[in-house]
């Protein structure tokens, strides 16, 4: 059996997502632009979740955008392929880790 915290209970920081108001927000954002023929690929800066991620693809997204490599390494690492790196790779270390 699984118990519940109550707010008082939480230490912070946490995060706490309303579960219900997320799948809605996913299911409308991409249902919406899906559906009038955009290609949706989300940035995932504030995220930086592969769960979300996840969830957005399974919605109906392309792919998705990281800033940094190594945020682009955690997606790939939980299996996710398409991913847009959105600043430039420089330096010899971080072109071997991309390859």
């Amino acid at each position: 059996m699984t118990s519940v915290a109550t707010l008082e209970q939480i230490d912070t920081p946490a995060l706490l997502v309303d579960a219900i108001c997320y799948e809605q927000n996913i299911k409308f954002c991409l249902e919406y632009f899906v559906g009038t023929g955009v290609t949706v690929r989300p940035h995932l800066k504030t995220a930086k979740s592969p769960v979300i991620a996840k969830h957005l693809l399974a919605a109906g997204a392309r792919g998705v955008c990281v800033a940094k490599l190594s945020e682009a390494e955690v997606m790939a690492a939980h299996g996710i392929t398409d991913i847009l790196i959105t600043t430039e790779i420089v330096g010899a270390v971080k072109v071997r880790r991309l390859l």
